[in-house]
């Protein structure tokens, strides 16, 4: 009798453990942070706009399973970068340019791409009124070009690079300079737009599909374009795991639920890059923004 309950003993022991060890999870998209939340990160200058617009995208992907946190919004691309390496946040969507410092100073990696407007990739145009005398964008040497703000990547650092791919030289001025190409920030799309119509500047650097759903878009002639890159790059941390993330946010737009929190960031779908995110990050885009 006793060596049959010492032998039942020993079976409920193992038994036991078995059982406790099949009921701990394998590892999962969020296993590296199950004791913290995940945090979304971005750069903006409007953060209440940011949080409006993010939160309830958080709120849906919590409801799949990612134990996310919350919004964090940062002023700069320096305070974004900084507190990405210190693991403040762990997903971010930025801008291409942005994203490329992210991509080189915080290990970040580019994982999607999101849709605004339906469209996946944008482009930028230099463009002058039509009736200007400038034909070429070596013409433009002795005028002045408006662009929006200096962290603007439509209406800054494509048509900027188109002119410096050019081998032109350009100089911060409203007024014209001698032998460059004067520039200053107008502050807004539409200033700029208006400020080339009113002859206060000879040109323009803006993205091209503002200018081309501009009402006075006839009155305006491209000179040149930029290459095109990603409407918005959503990226994560570089220890953090694709999948299940990957395959949720894919699939967002398919559900009603999804839709609504794709509305609310403006966002039409999320969708993934034409080839590696890695490769096309750092050839087209990087060389579109050099």
């Amino acid at each position: 009798m006793f060596k049959s309950q010492r032998w039942f003993f020993v079976f409920f022991k193992t038994w036991v453990w078995l059982s406790i060890a099949a009921s701990v999870p394998v590892f999962t998209a969020h296993a590296q942070t199950e004791s913290k939340h995940i945090d979304f990160g971005t750069i903006d200058r409007n953060p209440r706009y940011v949080i409006d617009a993010f939160t309830p995208f958080l709120d849906y992907l919590r409801t799949q399973g990612i134990p996310t946190g919350k919004v964090r919004v940062y002023r700069s691309a320096e305070q974004a970068i900084k507190r990405l390496n210190a693991g403040e946040y762990s997903i971010s969507a930025l801008s291409p340019s942005n994203a490329l410092r992210l991509m080189d100073e915080a290990n970040a990696k580019p994982l999607l791409i999101f849709m605004k407007g339906g469209v996946k990739q944008y482009n930028s145009a230099i463009f002058v009124k039509k009736e200007s005398s400038v034909t070429s964008l070596a013409e433009l040497t002795g005028k002045v070009i408006a662009f929006e703000h200096p962290y603007s990547t439509s209406s800054y650092f494509l048509p900027r690079n188109v002119l410096l791919e050019s081998k032109l030289t350009l100089q911060e001025s409203r007024k014209a300079v001698n032998d460059a190409v004067a520039y200053y920030f107008s502050k807004d799309d539409a200033n700029t737009v208006a400020q080339v119509n009113s002859g206060i500047a000879h040109a323009g650097g803006i993205q091209k599909a503002f200018l081309e759903k501009h009402p006075d878009f006839s009155k305006f002639r491209i000179v040149a374009e930029s290459p095109y890159v990603p409407r918005i790059v959503f990226l994560i941390s570089g220890d953090f795991p694709e999948q299940p993330l990957k395959r949720i946010l894919l699939d967002m737009h398919n559900h009603a639920d999804g839709q609504a929190v794709l509305k609310n960031m403006r966002t039409t779908r999320i969708v993934e890059f034409d080839g590696d995110p890695v490769e096309t990050m750092n050839t087209t885009v990087r060389t579109a923004l050099k």
